[in-house]
């Protein structure tokens, strides 16, 4: 009888608990604010959007790229056709360039960032990462104040000019007192011009000859010595520079580049 009875409580027992678990209110799911900011610069997921893999990416700048790259899938006609059509189109939206960006400038909406492979840059008070953005001209980047490249050459008299270039980028030749690059996206190639002040404009490239191609030098001790000058302070170079014997088709001379490096 006792055994019946305490049966009869444990079960009495567990129907209550189960009547108490069964009424229990279930919590939703809650909504996250809407922030309208996030919309504007997140860093957007790369699923389809125009981000490059593993960059830090805003959804304006991974669509500014999206549009760029649909732009070089598509484009076609005459050389002459295509120059024009490039043309335009930096005018319009830019090119992409490259540089440098500091933490306080990453999360501008223009700048696709990824981090530096160079240990000195991940530094705590020294931290650079790298950086894209679709711009008008390497200048643009310098109004931005984004960590833009260099070169130093020697002209008449022993003057030394100074060039804002694309990251890591090499001019193919020079027109007079302008740089000229070749560049790739998607399989085309373009050729880039740069003067002086940081101005660009997309040319039709010139034809060379098999001796009027870039070649590496020694670098001339003054040359090493200005360049060790104007970057003083900036951290952002390690080792020792190089040297590139560029032809410049105007004079039909050859000129002497420096470029420091980043990394060992």
């Amino acid at each position: 009888m006792k055994i019946f009875l305490s049966l009869l409580v444990l079960s009495f027992s567990l129907q209550c608990w189960a009547q108490t678990q069964a009424i229990q209110p279930t919590k939703l799911p809650t909504a996250s604010p809407s922030n309208k900011k996030l919309e504007v610069m997140p860093f957007a997921d790369h699923a389809d959007n125009g981000c490059p893999s593993n960059s830090y990416c805003s959804i304006f700048a991974g669509s500014e790229r999206k549009k760029w790259i649909a732009f070089m899938n598509t484009l076609s006609g005459t050389p002459q056709t295509r120059v024009a059509k490039l043309e335009e189109f930096r005018k319009k939206t830019g090119l992409p360039f490259t540089a440098w960006v500091t933490p306080e400038k990453q999360k501008e909406k223009e700048v696709i960032s990824w981090d530096s492979r160079c240990l000195h840059h991940q530094k705590e008070g020294n931290t650079y990462y790298h950086a894209e953005v679709m711009a008008p001209s390497i200048y643009a980047l310098k109004e931005k104040r984004l960590v833009v490249d260099q070169t130093y050459t020697i002209i008449k008299g022993n003057i030394v000019r100074t060039y804002t270039i694309p990251r890591e980028e090499y001019p193919l030749y020079v027109d007079g007192d302008d740089l000229v690059f070749l560049r790739e996206e998607e399989g085309t190639y373009y050729a880039l011009k740069i003067t002086p002040s940081g101005l660009a404009e997309v040319i039709e490239q010139a034809n060379l000859g098999s001796d009027d191609y870039p070649a590496e030098v020694a670098c001339p001790e003054s040359l090493v010595n200005f360049s060790k000058d104007r970057e003083k302070g900036r951290n952002l170079y390690l080792g020792n520079p190089f040297c590139k014997q560029v032809k410049n088709i105007r004079t039909k001379e050859s000129q002497i580049f420096l470029f420091n490096k980043t990394c060992n």
